[in-house]
């Protein structure tokens, strides 16, 4: 479940709101009050200012506090992190601005998002370590899977968290009728992509689509007629293969992007329904971007399951740190867009990653994320946390991956 933005570019050429930080005594800076309607090009102005991170945390904390393991619970904390320390967020909680936008008729009802801005002003608040018992015991409530001290997979976690966060606050009160869109011969990707885009954002309107979602194009051509069947879904991450390659020697994030956009053959229990063959055919299928989120969560598929066992894939992926991640050779055409339609850079800088070391059997999970303060790296292990070397960031136990658009 998921959706919008309009506009401008999250962190877009890292400028600063001019004059003093606003003194925003429990109201929101300017800029965030009129987040509704107004474009990105307006919340820009806060979220990517340093002032405006500087009138909302305290002036003592240059990055969140640890988080407590309450057992087994670092699955949790990991994902926690990367998600307090990025500054929309931070802007768009510790500023109170959810408040207006919880619904009250679906998900939890606003108590995931009441319980998130609580554990987000406790964060931020300076102190070495704060628990996030409460927020677990609310999960545990909502979900059965997250009750108890059993270990979980972040990513998994991640998702059931961001569709929690964004039913929460979805402004969409009602249940619009779905109707499945027919494909109509001839008429352009643009138009085609806009109506499944509409079709998504009528179910789906909230603050955390405006930042994590974005559009995949996915063509698939029968190998027997040559019909092709087009798609174009949202999505929250991009879950990407990792190639096998013989040695030890590392991979880089291109490789898997590229395995990820390349043609893949359908055949076998795989096969793809014609519907000018009107039977299962092998096909082609091709992935694209059609539109980019400001926030890119890529998931590196380290884990292998097939019917008899799974295991983990230890390779080396080397990725951006510093440098920028270029989108733009997988994006459908030569000028990437935003999710509002709006062109974009299509370049990214890294924000946070989080890592799991060990096996599906007995794993932990850490993350590394880039303070919106000083800029500086902090690696976060449950309740410690440090301050690191940009070299330090990357390695095999690199798990997810957060861009954010620059």
């Amino acid at each position: 479940t998921l959706q919008k933005t309009s506009g401008g570019l999250l962190g877009g050429a890292g400028t600063l709101a001019s004059g003093p930080p606003p003194d925003i005594g429990g109201t929101l800076p300017p800029p965030i009050a009129a987040i509704e309607g107004s474009g990105w090009a307006t919340v820009n102005e806060a979220v990517s200012s340093i002032h405006s991170m500087n009138a909302i945390v305290k002036p003592s904390a240059q990055t969140t506090s640890g988080l407590n393991n309450l057992g087994n619970t670092c699955f949790m904390n990991s994902t926690l992190q990367c998600l307090l320390n990025i500054e929309p967020l931070v802007c768009y909680f510790m500023s109170g601005t959810f408040k207006a936008h919880r619904n009250p008729k679906k998900g939890m009802k606003g108590k995931l998002v009441d319980a998130f801005g609580e554990l987000m002003q406790k964060a931020w608040g300076g102190g070495k370590s704060v628990s996030p018992s409460k927020f677990k015991s609310l999960i545990g409530t909502w979900s059965a899977m997250f009750q108890g001290s059993r270990q979980h997979d972040a990513q998994e976690f991640l998702g059931f968290l961001l569709d929690g966060l964004h039913e929460d606050i979805n402004k969409i009160t009602g249940n619009p009728s779905y109707h499945e869109l027919k494909e109509v011969t001839g008429e352009p990707d643009s138009d085609t992509a806009a109506k499944w885009w509409e079709m998504h954002r009528t179910r789906n309107d909230s603050f955390i689509i405006d930042l994590f979602c974005g559009q995949l194009k996915s063509c698939v051509t029968c190998l027997t007629c040559g019909h092709t069947s087009k798609a174009f879904d949202p999505f929250m991450d991009l879950s990407l293969n990792i190639p096998q390659s013989s040695g030890s020697a590392a991979l880089h994030l291109v490789a898997c992007l590229d395995r990820f956009v390349a043609d893949d053959t359908l055949t076998g229990s795989d096969q793809f329904y014609c519907s000018k063959c009107r039977t299962h055919q092998d096909s082609n299928k091709k992935l694209e971007v059609w539109r980019l989120p400001p926030v890119l969560v890529l998931h590196l598929k380290r884990f292998s399951f097939n019917s008899i066992s799974c295991r983990k894939i230890s390779k080396d992926i080397q990725f951006p740190v510093q440098e920028m991640l270029d989108m733009r050779p997988y994006c459908t055409g030569s000028r990437p867009a935003l999710t509002s339609g709006h062109p974009c850079s299509g370049h990214y800088r890294l924000h946070g990653v989080i890592n799991h070391m060990g096996s599906m059997e007995g794993g932990h999970y850490t993350a590394y994320c880039r303070s919106a303060i000083d800029e500086q790296w902090y690696e976060f292990n449950d309740s410690s946390v440090k301050k690191v070397s940009e070299s330090a960031v990357g390695g095999p136990e690199s798990y997810i991956l957060f861009y954010k658009l620059m």
